[in-house]
């Protein structure tokens, strides 16, 4: 991809600061590439643009930051605004705000762990911003990976299955409680998983009264069944990704007439029932 002046890019207040800089995507989404810029010397108006240029491609690699300060990071970050004190992970003896990543050639496990995740996203409100500055890199490996994931749901998303399980992780949770919502959106999500499983061990079985149940159930065209396991469903039959909203109003509507505080409810009565144990009655 082609680099951009910046001059080109900014309103005409900024050009005479960072008229050098020039900005190349890294990709249609996500990431672009900074040069010119030298963070050891912005001043405010440069700062300014590097927000900009930060809410517009979401991630930035600035190279060639030779001599790039405690100091300097510090003030860079203060730009985006107030610097985050981790509470459980040390800081260097500089600055409470500096987490220092050390890996070792001979060291196998990875800090903070071989998943995705989002830096300090448990917060409230959550971090806005992370600047990472590399001091020494193997001359192969060491790489980070980086997903945006910022217009992946759109409004027009939101339809009549996505509506349903926000309503099913309130109700049969528990309306009202943080505790019943953690455990209403648990059920949610492993529920889809529990009726994709029991619909491959159902059309797993060729004999006995799990065959005879799963050659009912199960359909594979427009013929007698109730789940359709092919990938076009013809006729009446649901598919399995249907047969899940079909699950979640049923559990709605049961706990709306028989427990209307949801799971959070079944477990008060649980725990109130064994404090008064044996005098329950």
């Amino acid at each position: 991809m082609s680099g951009l002046s910046l001059a080109s890019c900014v309103g005409s207040e900024w050009t005479d600061a960072v008229n050098d800089w020039t900005v190349t995507p890294l990709a249609a989404s996500l990431g672009a590439r900074i040069d010119g810029v030298r963070l050891t010397e912005a001043s405010e108006v440069e700062l300014g643009v590097l927000q900009d240029l930060l809410d517009e491609h979401h991630l930035l690699l600035v190279s060639g930051q030779d001599g790039f300060s405690v100091a300097d990071h510090i003030r860079v970050g203060e730009s985006f605004g107030d610097p985050y004190v981790h509470p459980f992970i040390d800081a260097i003896p500089e600055h409470p705000a500096i987490l220092q990543v050390i890996k070792e050639p001979d060291d196998t496990e990875t800090f903070g762990g071989e998943f995705w995740h989002c830096d300090i996203s448990y917060t409230s409100p959550p971090a806005a911003v992370s600047i990472l500055h590399a001091c020494e890199l193997p001359p192969v490996g060491g790489d980070t990976l980086f997903v945006g994931l910022s217009g992946q749901t759109l409004a027009t998303d939101f339809g009549l299955f996505l509506s349903v399980e926000f309503i099913a992780i309130l109700l049969i949770g528990g309306a009202g409680t943080t505790s019943g919502s953690i455990v209403g959106a648990f059920l949610i999500y492993m529920m889809p998983q529990f009726v994709e499983e029991a619909t491959k061990w159902l059309s797993d079985q060729e004999s006995g009264v799990t065959g005879v149940v799963g050659d009912t159930i199960l359909t594979e065209g427009d013929d007698l069944g109730f789940i359709n396991t092919s990938t076009v469903t013809p006729g009446w039959t649901l598919s399995v990704f249907d047969w899940n909203i079909v699950l979640f109003g049923v559990l709605i509507i049961v706990f709306l007439i028989f427990e209307p505080l949801g799971m959070y409810g079944i477990w008060v009565k649980i725990r109130n029932y064994w404090k008064r144990w044996p005098f329950s009655y």
